[in-house]
């Protein structure tokens, strides 16, 4: 069995539109795959991504939100 440090974790993005309308997806690294790594990871990529600056895409209404997951 796997303990908590040995999981393997991604990160959903929720983004929110007018209408409305929802969209979740996983967080790509720069290589366009999917990010995984520690939960500890994780949290500081949400903590890193809500500080910096956000641009809003096309009738996007508010940030995205970030949600750990297990990956796989």
């Amino acid at each position: 069995m796997r303990t908590e440090e040995q999981a393997t974790y991604a990160i959903v993005t929720t983004q929110y539109y007018y209408g409305p309308r929802t969209t979740k997806q996983r967080l790509l690294d720069d290589q366009g795959m999917e990010w995984v790594g520690s939960r500890a990871a994780a949290r500081k990529l949400i903590d890193d991504l809500d500080a910096a600056i956000y641009w809003h895409s096309y009738n996007e209404c508010s940030r995205p939100k970030y949600t750990i997951v297990k990956a796989g």
